[in-house]
Order: structure tokens, then C-alpha cells, then sequence
């Protein structure tokens, strides 16, 4: 269930901050339906690539993380959010890396770097949203039953 809600809630939160930022930016989308148009646009294809970056997130790093937090007395909420959106970067980070190292230079070389702040605050809110959802909905109804029969 975290690995659904980070896939679907993270793009719409990104979707939406992007509209926001687009509609004090620019004048060129400021009707309804263009930002309507965009949001939708943004979260499904981000809905997409959040799922699968949810998986692999939730397999290699959110379940071990799990395993290790419930082991601790004070488990700290600083060091999973901290933990998810460093590994988030990597993740899409190297991705992005990787897909514009394949492309032909003359291709990348106007610009590569314009769409990383993108990826950057994408991954961020993806990590966060992925520590929040496996916080909530995971650990700490796992805490509840390890207490409840020691």
C-alpha cells in the first residue's frame, strides 16, 4: 500500500507544485484549462515513473530500513526521511546520468542540465512521501504489535 500511495500521491504533489510555480512564472497557462491540462499530463506520466522508482525504493531501501528501525528502542523520523530522499537522489539521479550519457552529444549539450533541478525536487518528493507512507502505515503499526506481545 506505501509503494501505491507514493506512485500516486508524489506526482500529484509534484503536478501540482509545478502548476503553482508555472501559474506565478508565466502568463501562458494562467486559464483553468491549461493547468488542468498540465497537472493531469504531469501526474500521469509521473505516476508512472514514481511507481516504478516506488518499487525499487520500497524493495531496496524502505524494507531494510524497516528491519533496521524496529530493531531500535527510538526510532528516528529524521534519519528515515533523510535516508529515502538520499536514496531517491541516487536513484534518479543516476537514471537521468545514465539516459543523457547515451544520447549523442550534440543533442545534450545545449542545455542537459535545465530539466535535473526537475528530477531533484522530484526525487525529493518522492523520498519524503515514501518514508511517510512506510512510517505510517508500516512501522508503526509494526511497533504496535511488537509491544503488544512482549
Amino acid at each position: 500500500m506505501a509503494i501505491i500511495l507514493t506512485g500516486v500521491i508524489s506526482p500529484f504533489l509534484l503536478a501540482v507544485g509545478s502548476a503553482a510555480f508555472f501559474m506565478l512564472a508565466e502568463h501562458s497557462i494562467r486559464n483553468s484549462g491549461g493547468v488542468i491540462a498540465f497537472v493531469g499530463v504531469v501526474w500521469f506520466f509521473g505516476s508512472i515513473v514514481a511507481t516504478v522508482c516506488a518499487v525499487l525504493l520500497g524493495l531496496f531501501v524502505e524494507w531494510p530500513k524497516l528491519k533496521w528501525l524496529t530493531k531500535l528502542k527510538q526510532a528516528g523520523a529524521k534519519r528515515s526521511l533523510f535516508v529515502s530522499i538520499v536514496a531517491a537522489e541516487i536513484l534518479l539521479l543516476s537514471a537521468l546520468t545514465i539516459s543523457t550519457a547515451l544520447q549523442p552529444s550534440s543533442q545534450f549539450s545545449n542545455g542537459a542540465d535545465k530539466g535535473a533541478l526537475f528530477v531533484v525536487i522530484a526525487a525529493a518528493i518522492g523520498g519524503a512521501c515514501s518514508a511517510a507512507f512506510w512510517w505510517k502505515l508500516i512501522l508503526v503499526p509494526m511497533r504496535r504489535t511488537r509491544e503488544i506481545y512482549k
